[in-house]
């Protein structure tokens, strides 16, 4: 079977086991700079609906030889495991209490994403987009857990009747809760010293390694680029360098921070 059969007979086995009860489809998924990922989805008619499973792992492991029948078994457990975890109420999408401690958001490339920014609710930052989302866990999960998230529409944050700034504001307090922010050394050879932002207030100096340079991201060091839109964190950085400083995101996942030679800090 060539790609796009052995996809289909993988749906087909799945809506086999899990009966009329159920609609099993292959659906795509959308993610950062508009890379585009086939899924399967499941859902319970009646029920509200899920996200979809990436068809890709399951593809690699039947041409590794495992049966259909058994990766059929495979994706109905990664459903229901999903099933537990995601109870948000679609009604709760609109309601600015509902969701206000669940937002949070990204740093991204608005001209590699303009596909998926297209609903999505963003706000400008340089030359970058500020894009929300709000987390679907049924319980916010603690620091350095694994978030489900959900893009924030345009409408939702419409009938919100929240002005940009309450709503930037939130969510870098959430960010700063849920994905806590950290400096790093990254020298040659090896990894250097952490500095937690918590901890910058009490720090009296930040020296840049010689064979080195310092990132910013987040203890998850995923999305961490969005540590820069906090600009108190950066306010402190340069004073404790005594310097000015150049920003370069390399990635949606980290910031790398360059000193400004030569240059004091403007007071």
């Amino acid at each position: 079977m060539n790609k796009e059969e052995s996809k289909k007979r993988l749906v087909e086995e799945v809506q086999k086991k899990l009966g009329n009860d159920y609609l099993v489809t292959e659906s795509q998924r959308m993610e950062n700079n508009d890379t585009v990922y086939d899924t399967i989805k499941i859902q319970k008619f009646c029920f509200r609906d899920m996200p979809g499973i990436s068809i890709h792992p399951f593809m690699a492991r039947y041409h590794a030889g495992d049966s259909m029948e058994h990766l059929a078994e495979q994706v109905i457990k990664e459903y229901q495991k999903g099933k537990k975890e995601k109870i948000l109420q679609a009604s709760w999408l609109n309601d600015w209490e509902q969701m206000k401690e669940r937002l949070v958001y990204r740093l991204v490339n608005p001209n590699k994403n303009k596909n998926f920014l297209q609903d999505v609710f963003t706000l400008p930052f340089l030359d970058l987009a500020v894009a929300f989302f709000v987390i679907v866990n049924q319980e916010i999960p603690e620091e350095g857990r694994k978030m489900d998230t959900i893009p924030v529409t345009v409408g939702m944050a419409k009938r919100w009747n929240r002005n940009q700034e309450e709503i930037l504001e939130q969510g870098r307090k959430n960010m700063e809760q849920y994905s806590p922010n950290i400096l790093y050394e990254f020298r040659v050879s090896k990894r250097g010293r952490n500095y937690e932002m918590a901890e910058l207030e009490t720090e009296e100096e930040i020296i840049i390694p010689e064979d080195g340079m310092l990132v910013l991201t987040n203890k998850a060091e995923k999305y961490g680029a969005s540590a820069m839109i906090n600009t108190k964190y950066l306010e402190r950085i340069a004073e404790l360098l005594h310097s000015d400083f150049y920003l370069l995101p390399s990635s949606v996942h980290e910031t790398i921070l360059y000193e400004r030679k030569g240059k004091e800090r403007k007071t």
